[in-house]
């Protein structure tokens, strides 16, 4: 069974919306706030796996630059070879680098 998806003009919406602004809701994908400058998904795990890598090797942030693939290449290749977070593509690795980062934090203040 179809179902005809209601529509209504640009002028309406704009009416609709001026007068009950709080009836609507924005659903935005990832392309619409990665478009913004909001960090990705997957740019949070680049950054909390450099965060891990400079700590577990006694350096600074300052002193790597996760733009250069050279970087890039070094810190995949360590956490291939500990078991530090899940692996690349796992369903709970953004989860775990997350806790790695922030839950060691508040212990350690």
């Amino acid at each position: 069974m179809s179902q005809i998806v209601p529509t209504m003009s640009a002028q309406a919406f704009a009416t609709a919306l001026a007068l009950r602004p709080n009836l609507v809701a924005w659903f935005l994908g990832a392309g619409a706030s990665a478009a913004s400058g909001i960090p990705t998904g997957y740019s949070m795990i680049r950054d909390f796996k450099a965060q891990i890598f400079c700590r577990e090797n006694n350096l600074s942030k300052r002193e790597i630059d996760t733009g250069d693939q050279v970087w890039v290449d070094r810190i995949d290749d360590y956490f291939r070879r500990t078991s530090l977070l899940p692996p690349d593509g796992d369903p709970t690795e953004y989860a775990a680098a997350f806790e790695a980062v922030y839950l060691l934090s508040l212990t350690e203040n």
